[in-house]
């Protein structure tokens, strides 16, 4: 959401400044950890906007572990004149032999990922495991997606990413600033209190009572004086005043729209087993530049965590490529043996010392 998130798109970051950009930035990394009661809430009549992020802000240190297992769906929309821009910007034809060519699937019109994610994590160890692999057969299938469509799994500790490919029997270690906060989707419902602190002082704070499917919901619609931006969070109190739903104006235009349904109860925690975030553009012809789906299937959070989760089974033939030096090297010549990110890192040190 994540984003990328590893390389299957991450929320892009908006530069904080007072216009437009920071109230859609609030739309960025909008992640959830809570457990409330459901009727925990209902106390509250119409809590004001501090309130509101003091609630959502309480909710982060209530998840520690947790397993997850979901369906992420994306399409990236390109536009004719973005599709010429690539190729303005690249001398060589896709049908090149020059190594620097455009890749087929940069020039798509349409570029869809649908892949299985299945998580486990220990935010108190700051680790988690990630084993992805293609939810549409079919669609790995085609020339064009086949190099996209292998298994992988992908291990995170304390901002150090490995990314290891089964098919291959190839990893590649790196630092990836962030990762952790931005990729675990089990946020997914609560507001970051780091975009809560990006609004400026100056905002103007509107809140209304609504209906959305069905559902009363309380509406924080939020204005920067003498702009015509808005955004506007549909709060839901039988959730803990989590969003459903969050829309994005500029101009008057809807840039951005997130929705958040079907609320489950996951070991007393609500969270959405559907999400989806749609990024607008100004072109009429193209008016849809990225849509990302989570479809969450099986969540359990708050369980004991096995260690050894965070390892991955490494032979004799398995190459490690360390993205910093761009040393390769076999990271257990002898036998085969279990490694996760700190074993593999002693290792990549002791490389580049040679």
């Amino acid at each position: 959401m994540i984003i990328r998130r590893n390389g299957y798109g991450r929320f892009k970051q908006f530069k904080v400044k007072i216009d437009m950009l920071r109230l859609h930035s609030v739309l960025i990394a909008l992640f959830a950890v809570s457990q409330i009661s459901p009727g925990a809430c209902f106390g509250l009549d119409r809590p004001d906007f501090p309130t509101l992020k003091q609630m959502h802000k309480e909710y982060y240190a209530l998840i520690r572990t947790g397993i997850l297992q979901m369906r992420y769906t994306r399409y990236n929309y390109q536009s004719e004149r973005e599709i010429s821009e690539i190729m303005r910007r690249h001398k060589a034809p896709p049908n090149s032999p020059d190594p620097n060519k455009i890749l087929e699937y940069a020039l798509l019109p349409e570029q869809k990922m649908d892949i299985y994610q299945n998580y486990t994590f220990d935010l108190s160890v700051q680790k988690y495991k990630v084993d992805e692999e293609p939810a549409d057969p079919n669609l790995y299938k085609q020339p064009i997606y086949s190099r996209m469509g292998g298994r992988r799994i992908i291990l995170s500790s304390k901002g150090t990413e490995l990314r290891y490919s089964k098919e291959m029997n190839h990893a590649v270690v790196g630092d990836y600033a962030n990762t952790l906060a931005r990729t675990i989707p089990v946020y997914l419902g609560v507001i970051s209190q780091r975009h809560f602190e990006e609004f400026p002082e100056s905002i103007n704070v509107t809140i209304f009572q609504d209906s959305l499917d069905g559902r009363d919901v309380l509406v924080y619609e939020l204005k920067e004086p003498g702009r015509n931006d808005k955004l506007r969070i549909y709060a839901d109190p039988a959730v803990g005043y989590r969003y459903r739903l969050i829309e994005s104006f500029s101009d008057g235009k809807l840039v951005r729209k997130i929705i958040a349904k079907d609320y489950r109860f996951f070991d007393g925690i609500p969270l959405p087993s559907f999400h989806e975030d749609t990024i607008y553009r100004s072109d009429p012809n193209a008016p849809i530049k990225k849509t990302e789906t989570i479809q969450v299937e099986v969540a359990q959070f708050n369980q004991v965590i096995d260690p050894k989760v965070f390892k991955i089974q490494f032979t004799t033939d398995s190459i490690i490529t360390d993205a910093i030096s761009g040393l390769r090297f076999k990271p257990c010549p002898d036998k085969s043996v279990k490694l996760g990110v700190e074993d593999i890192l002693e290792r990549v040190r002791a490389q580049r010392r040679k």
